[in-house]
């Protein structure tokens, strides 16, 4: 057992790659537009940025406010030159080659936390209903879920996630049960399953690796518990005793509180644990040749400080120095982070940076994002669910009196090739390493 450690990990993310991670190029369901769109050079596109230095400010392409409504931190994902991403109960779609947005909502009382792209470049969503809506913002099927009234809340609520290779979507909704559902031209609902009964009700599903996935069930106050399930059924494979979060899948297995930082097979068997005088929170990414994760450690002064540990045995490469939150890893190695934490609770005094780092975390080069402020002076922390395209543009969200996106060029040439990339997993947004 390795020596323990002062600090937690808050956010796990993304991996080595020093040349072995390569583009994941050639896929054109996650292509995006040219690197510099004519509605990005447009002017009545763009905010104003202010004045910054020429070496940053030359790698801010636009920036742009896209709706009125304010969502949680989801993700966003790019197909066939499009960037779409769920702002409350609508699906907001940005045309990267003409700057059209488009808007799509349904017609139930239902928020949308996330979407996700199926194999065919069209968006799935889930809220009391399922759906598929093409990158034009008409829906492509309906599938209804359940009629019972969410617990806790008035309006419908789900977190999905989705195997391509199961193609099977699973949602935990606010209503008490998971779902899952086979996504073809005539999406089937296959299985259900009571997730809720009383007690603490906890909306957590995912990762998933392989046929399975995470849930957390609460069917009983007295008996909640952390289940590994099989994707095609929803039935047990087993159950995962004092574990407070899975937060990252990959080849190599499930990332996981239990509650030190430890890796889980697909059995949930621990191939290794760190101790730690803390609990760990979040979630990851890594490579699976190089077999390093990049993590935040939230250490004893509640800085969240990037540090590289080996896949294989949990050893620290790299000591916690850098301050922030990982978002994503380039084919070229390069890893980027934002310069605030996502998971604090006092918001940042200046306006965030997007930073990026070599394969020893040494800083290479940052851009200030020109996020609005609040009437406080302080300033949101963007989305860590950014998208990376295969032209090297990074797209970032971020909230105050509405939703803005930002697009960064960076040097990467797409992200890498790798299980979970993103902070928000596979290129596609579904959580599940396939």
């Amino acid at each position: 057992m390795l020596a323990r450690r002062s600090y937690a990990i808050v956010a796990l993310l993304l991996l080595f790659a020093s040349g072995s991670c390569k583009s994941a190029g050639g896929r054109d369901s996650y292509q995006s537009a040219s690197r510099t769109s004519d509605a990005a050079k447009s002017p009545e596109n763009r905010e104003q940025h202010g004045n910054f230095p020429s070496a940053t400010a030359s790698r801010l392409l636009w920036a742009r406010k896209v709706s009125e409504l304010v969502g949680e931190r989801g993700n966003m994902v790019l197909t066939g030159g499009f960037l779409a991403l769920a702002i409350a109960n609508t699906l907001t779609i940005v045309g990267l080659r003409d700057g059209e947005l488009r808007t799509w909502a349904g017609l139930q009382r239902e928020l949308y936390s996330s979407v996700i792209v199926d194999p065919k470049g069209r968006f799935l969503l889930v809220g009391a209903n399922a759906y598929s809506v093409d990158a034009d913002a008409t829906a492509v099927w309906e599938l209804p879920l359940s009629e019972r009234r969410p617990i806790q809340d008035e309006w419908a609520r789900c977190r999905p996630i989705f195997s391509a290779r199961l193609k099977v979507l699973v949602a935990a909704c606010n209503d008490g049960f998971l779902y899952g559902i086979r996504v073809d031209d005539t999406p089937k609902l296959i299985w259900k399953k009571p997730a809720y009964t009383e007690g603490l009700f906890r909306f957590f599903v995912g990762p998933g690796v392989g046929e399975v996935f995470v849930a957390s069930i609460s069917v009983r106050a007295s008996e909640a518990s952390v289940e590994l399930l099989n994707g095609k059924t929803g039935s047990l494979v087993t159950r995962i005793r004092q574990a407070s979060g899975i937060f990252s899948a990959a080849s190599h297995g499930l990332l996981a509180s239990v509650p030190s930082f430890a890796l889980l097979s697909s059995t949930g068997e621990a191939k290794w644990r760190l101790e730690a005088d803390h609990t760990y929170r979040s979630g990851l990414v890594i490579c699976a040749k190089e077999e390093v994760v990049l993590a935040a450690a939230r250490g004893r002064d509640s800085r969240s400080r990037l540090a590289l540990y080996s896949m294989s045995d949990g050893r620290e490469l790299v000591a916690p120095t850098a301050e922030g939150t990982p978002v994503a890893v380039g084919a070229d190695g390069t890893f980027y982070a934002l310069s605030c934490d996502v998971s604090a609770v006092e918001l940042p005094a200046a306006q965030p940076y997007l930073v990026a780092y070599n394969g020893a975390l040494n800083e290479l080069w940052r851009v200030q994002l020109p996020v609005p402020s609040f009437t406080d002076g302080r300033y949101p922390c963007p989305s860590p669910g950014v998208a990376l395209g295969q032209d090297g543009n990074m797209y970032l969200s971020a909230t105050r009196d509405g939703t803005y996106i930002l697009a960064i060029r960076t040097d990467s040439p797409g992200p890498a090739v790798s299980p979970w990339p993103l902070w928000s997993g596979p290129l596609n947004g579904g959580r599940w390493a396939e």
